[in-house]
């Protein structure tokens, strides 16, 4: 029996509702129910019980379309998932540790294409998200006897506005699920070490007004001309495929507000074809450079620049198209980025910046390069976030 499961990333898009496999009794995935058509309309696992009896699994999706199903012989595990994404997962194929191979399934009318290895054990559930058709989706891989459960962080780092580097600390606002924490970094000029710690306790997203709603943050990017403008900052917070713009007053009260409702991602000419984003990185010598902005937005294994106007209706544009994480030397073996976190006192030093790298229930260190080539490159190797990490929510 399994004693424990890893989550995989999550491919496709932003839309309808959260949902995961309920594996408490189940021993075997023994059978997948599949609706498709023009997508994959809905998904279905069926499991046999420790006692032999037979667990049908809840049913994602509205259904519709041809019906088909995969069933596994004794002994026979799916190992692989391929798939087509776009706002939706519009494709899938599934490979056994057997070599036998099922569909595909719907249409390749994605944007690009997805891929999720599971182990010896093999997957053994669906999570992801899904309305009328599956939105995105990952898997649950599972993890037998003593191997360890590798539990993948991410979280939104939010910088609380006026307590950037004051007195050798800053402050953050971490959103993690539909909870926030409030953390110090403390820095240690001479010795390069920065300390962390919980400036605060948890509490729910839903206790900021202007988060009215969003059950969890995906990404947040500071208005770059309206940053401590008469006390206050502006912000667009992304969350599943909507984003809206928000407002926060400088302390000690930080009042919060929320000038423009949810608007559909799609609306920003830069983020054509962008399902979900990871992270945005300011591009550290490219900030309001004649009234223009440039942003690295990552999302699943590729990223691409954007530019951004300022004034009032902040024109943006994609700069550089969608590229593989694995360009970036600083990025090598990192498959998807969960955060990045400019370190406060090595921005813009001697020509070069330095960032935490979140990613899996790993970390680095990289450092960019100012100029036209911006060269990266790893200066601290991939270490435990829960070792190292004390502030952050797990």
């Amino acid at each position: 029996m399994a004693h424990g499961y890893v989550r995989s990333d999550v491919y496709g898009g932003g839309g309808g509702g959260e949902f995961a496999d309920n594996l408490t009794e189940a021993s075997t995935l023994t059978k997948v129910i599949i609706h498709h058509g023009a997508a994959i309309n809905s998904l279905q696992c069926v499991w046999r019980k420790p006692d032999g009896s037979t667990l049908a699994g809840a049913v994602y999706g509205a259904g519709g379309g041809t019906r088909q199903e995969i069933l596994l012989e004794e002994g026979e595990a799916i190992n692989e998932v391929r798939g087509s994404q776009g706002w939706l997962v519009t494709q899938l194929s599934f490979r056994t540790n057997r070599g036998r191979s099922f569909g595909p399934f719907g249409s390749d009318r994605g944007d690009s294409d997805f891929k999720i290895s599971g182990n010896d054990h093999g997957i053994m559930g669906f999570n992801g998200r899904a309305g009328w058709f599956i939105d995105a989706l990952g898997v649950f891989t599972a993890v037998k006897g003593s191997e360890e459960v590798v539990r993948p962080w991410a979280g939104v780092f939010l910088p609380v506005p006026d307590q950037q580097r004051d007195k050798g600390r800053s402050r953050y606002w971490v959103f993690h699920k539909d909870q926030y924490r409030p953390i110090d970094i403390i820095e240690i000029a001479d010795g390069g070490t920065h300390k962390d710690r919980v400036a605060g306790a948890d509490r729910s997203v839903s206790a900021w007004s202007s988060l009215s709603g969003i059950d969890r943050v995906r990404a947040v990017l500071p208005v770059p001309d309206r940053q401590r403008v008469g006390g206050k900052s502006r912000y667009w917070v992304f969350h599943k495929d909507q984003y809206r713009v928000i407002e926060v007053d400088d302390g000690p009260d930080y009042g919060d507000r929320m000038p423009s409702g949810d608007r559909p991602i799609s609306t920003w000419p830069a983020l054509k074809g962008v399902g979900q984003i990871d992270a945005i990185l300011p591009v550290p010598d490219h900030q309001q450079i004649g009234g223009k902005s440039r942003y690295w937005v990552f999302h699943k294994d590729q990223y691409r620049v954007i530019e951004i106007d300022d004034g009032t209706a902040h024109e943006d544009r994609v700069s550089s198209g969608d590229r593989p994480l694995s360009t970036w030397p600083a990025l090598d073996g990192v498959e998807r980025i969960s955060a990045i976190l400019p370190v406060p006192d090595r921005q813009l030093v001697g020509g070069k910046s330095r960032y935490w790298v979140f990613h899996k229930d790993q970390y680095r260190v990289i450092e960019i390069d100012a100029g036209a080539a911006h060269d990266t490159r790893v200066v601290t190797g991939d270490r435990p976030v829960r070792a190292d990490w004390t502030s952050l929510p797990h």
